[in-house]
């Protein structure tokens, strides 16, 4: 992996779809890269054309971390999170 770049899913998902925002939350990409050196963004950074993977939480499957292989499988995943922003 030369050079990864996570997508984090939004933390009003959790809160508003998953329902488990008091327990799960997305970090910061700024203290995620401090902690792990890898670079990370949210769905509506000025970078999110540059991600390559995608951090997903789930209730059943736990964490996992999915390769996104093409700008189109990028823009159906930020499509899909539209209506939930961003949130800390």
């Amino acid at each position: 992996m030369p050079h990864a770049v996570i997508l984090f899913e939004p933390n009003s998902y959790y809160r508003d779809s998953l329902k488990i925002y008091g327990n799960i939350r997305a970090p910061e990409p700024a203290v995620f890269y401090y902690y792990t050196g890898l670079e990370g963004v949210w769905t509506n950074s000025p970078d999110v054309k540059k991600a390559n993977f995608i951090v997903r939480i789930t209730k059943n499957k736990g964490v996992t971390l999915d390769e996104i292989k093409s700008p189109q499988q990028l823009q159906q995943i930020l499509d899909g999170f539209k209506k939930y922003p961003p949130i800390l």
